[in-house]
C-alpha cells in the first residue's frame, strides 16, 4: 500500500489532536483534584486564589497534593490569606 505525503501529513496531524485531546483531559483531570483539595484543606476554589505554575507543574509530573504542599500553601501564606 502507497501513502502519499499529504495523506501521511494528515495522520500525523490526527495523531497530533488525539495526543493534545488526551493530554488537555488529564490536565482538566489533575486541575479538578487540585481544586478539591483546595476546597477540602482551605475551604477555597482555585479561583479565589492567585494565578500559579499550574501546567508546569502537571508537565513536570508533579502530583496535585505534592503542588498543593509545595506551592499553594506557600503562595497563600505569602499573600496573607492564611
Amino acid at each position: 500500500m502507497k501513502i502519499t505525503v499529504k495523506q501521511l501529513r494528515g495522520l500525523i496531524h490526527e495523531a497530533m489532536s488525539l495526543g493534545a485531546r488526551d493530554d488537555s483531559q488529564q490536565f482538566n483531570t489533575w486541575m479538578k483534584k487540585l481544586d478539591s483539595i483546595c476546597g477540602d484543606r482551605l475551604g477555597v476554589s482555585l479561583d479565589d486564589l492567585p494565578d500559579m505554575p499550574f501546567r508546569d507543574a502537571f508537565d513536570n509530573a508533579i502530583s496535585p497534593l505534592a503542588f498543593f504542599n509545595k506551592t499553594v500553601q506557600k503562595i497563600v501564606r505569602d499573600a496573607g490569606m492564611l
